[in-house]
């Protein structure tokens, strides 16, 4: 990959969608590679801008964020935060609150996110991937373990939403944040949130309690899976709870 060449951002506007995608395919490749993941110092520093962008972003469009109970305790380890879906705000909403640099790999494509909401959020080390893309899915995979033994902090998403149906709370968990966790000797952090659309639009937010995993065998990741899908549904419930009984009646 030493010929790879960086695109500018003029260049990239002039890319189609299929160029741009194959483009950021080739340059999570090169960057995992050279393990040159991105200048973590700089990234440190502008965080908290990222994060006053993003509120008044927020702030903005009226929305509001409200986390009605936080149980975690922070740690000299990785932490990975795996939270459920709730809207299209998901990310920078936990990105938000989480008060620190982290990593978030959602699957998509670049029109999935606001064009300003994409730009701070990739400042914000947001990746959009390809998991169809073999080459594509196990650099990213790398990426997220190797930030997580070395201390960073992870947001992931892995609810599979088209499984979930009117009568249940949380949908099945894609697995393969278990063995990120693991490898990565990680502490896991269930969230639950919550988008309320009746009155004022925002989300809210449950923090659950740690969790520490310890040396899983591959065999044990489905009823850990099972494990972590309940914590989510206790704390989701919670959400349901406060929004019917608190929320709506002061709106």
């Amino acid at each position: 990959m030493s010929d790879f060449q960086y695109k500018s951002l003029l260049e990239q506007k002039k890319m189609t969608m299929n160029e741009l995608q194959e483009y950021f395919r080739l340059l999570r490749k090169v960057e995992y590679e050279r393990q040159t993941l991105y200048d973590m110092k700089i990234r440190k520093r502008i965080y908290f801008l990222i994060k006053l962008l993003l509120k008044i972003n927020r702030l903005l469009e009226q929305r509001f964020i409200k986390v009605i109970k936080d149980q975690h305790y922070q740690t000299a380890r990785g932490k990975i935060f795996v939270c459920t879906s709730s809207s299209y705000y998901d990310v920078p909403n936990m990105v938000e609150i989480v008060n620190e640099l982290s990593w978030t790999a959602k699957e998509g494509n670049i029109s999935d996110c606001n064009k300003f909401l994409e730009l701070l959020l990739r400042t914000n080390l947001l990746t959009l991937f390809d998991s169809a893309n073999k080459d594509d899915f196990r650099a990213i995979q790398n990426r997220l373990r190797r930030n997580l033994s070395t201390g960073g902090t992870e947001i992931c998403f892995p609810e599979l939403v088209g499984l979930r149906d009117e009568k249940t709370l949380v949908a099945p968990l894609d697995k393969d944040f278990i063995r990120r966790t693991i490898d990565g000797k990680a502490s896991l952090i269930p969230v639950a949130l919550l988008e309320t659309n009746k009155g004022k639009k925002g989300t809210i937010i449950n923090i659950g309690r740690n969790l520490e995993l310890g040396n899983v065998k591959a065999e044990l990741y489905d009823d850990i899976a099972k494990i972590v899908r309940k914590e989510l549904e206790t704390l989701k419930s919670d959400l349901v709870e406060y929004d019917v009984k608190v929320l709506r009646k002061i709106r």
